[in-house]
């Protein structure tokens, strides 16, 4: 993602080159976009891999190492070129396994959120409040990674301590005990946690 980011801003900024790479990026992505769409267990995506984005990723190594002593330093596709060679190693390792993923944004988008809520926890009102907070992220955060609907999940668990639930109980509410016993419930659409 990093690397393909580079080369589109050098695009952006008026160099056609760029465009080389970007169509080396779509056709690595397509061959992904295939096997997400065929549902490949990841012993098949390595394998389609292999077979289509790898000869891929070698002739884009092969067009970067030519292209790059023919370039003027300093200029948007020079530092495009100088990061995916400083890239390549770890680039290439996405592709050695097919549980890997060859683009790290969703990662880095769920790191983003926890680095606002840090900063959010410095106005939490005292030490317990900010506490108290995370606490309810962290619950809230379990919901969507369960593909539980959160709303539906603070309602029913919210309710249910109203009446009285049980101490020792407490662990039936947590969003992935919750969701087995109310599978019906649980996907149904509605609010999603960020």
């Amino acid at each position: 993602m990093h690397i393909r980011a580079k080369f589109e801003k050098a695009a952006k900024l008026g160099d056609l080159c760029a465009a080389i790479a970007l169509g080396y990026f779509k056709a690595i992505y397509r061959v992904e976009a295939e096997c997400k769409a065929r549902g490949f267990s990841p012993e098949q995506r390595h394998a389609h891999r292999q077979a289509h984005a790898m000869p891929l990723v070698d002739a884009f190594v092969r067009w970067v190492h030519e292209t790059h002593p023919s370039l003027v330093p300093k200029t948007p596709l020079y530092e495009a070129i100088f990061y995916a060679k400083g890239q390549e190693k770890a680039w290439r390792r996405c592709f050695s396994d097919g549980r890997f993923e060859i683009d790290n944004g969703e990662a880095e988008r769920q790191l983003r959120k926890v680095a606002i809520g840090r900063k959010n926890f410095l106005f939490a009102g005292s030490d317990k409040g900010a506490e108290r907070l995370a606490i309810g992220f962290t619950l809230f955060r379990s919901c969507s990674l369960q593909g539980v609907n959160p709303l539906l999940w603070a309602t029913d668990v919210i309710i249910k301590l109203q009446r009285g639930w049980s101490r020792s109980r407490l662990d039936e509410l947590l969003p992935d005990a919750w969701s087995k016993a109310h599978t019906s419930d649980a996907t149904a659409v509605g609010v999603a946690a960020s």
